[in-house]
């Protein structure tokens, strides 16, 4: 399992989501191989973790909120759906319930 966050979502809580990433990833029995973190501006944490999602065969992210995963002109779902068509990953969100969406 990966980790993603957005810097700019977090604020001054990146550790307070780095440790909810890993309690969820610990609580839901993952190994959590790595959190990537997005600058403010750009997607190339994103492309960078769909590239390791292909090359480890993982298919599973969790994020802090849904939150983390709307960008700058895309939707949320369209950030789903491209994890699910590049990297055939599902998206889990910690602060809720550790249902699988995508």
């Amino acid at each position: 399992m990966y980790g993603y966050l957005r810097l700019d979502i977090a604020g001054h809580h990146v550790i307070a989501c780095e440790s909810q990433i890993r309690r969820f990833a610990e609580r839901d029995s993952f190994d959590l191989a790595m959190i990537f973190h997005e600058r403010i501006h750009g997607g190339s944490a994103l492309t960078a973790l769909i590239a390791e999602l292909r090359r480890s065969q993982c298919h599973h992210v969790v994020v802090p909120t849904l939150e983390h995963l709307v960008r700058p002109g895309m939707s949320r779902q369209a950030v789903e759906a491209r994890l699910w068509r590049e990297a055939d990953t599902g998206v889990f969100v910690a602060a809720e319930t550790p249902d699988r969406i995508g």
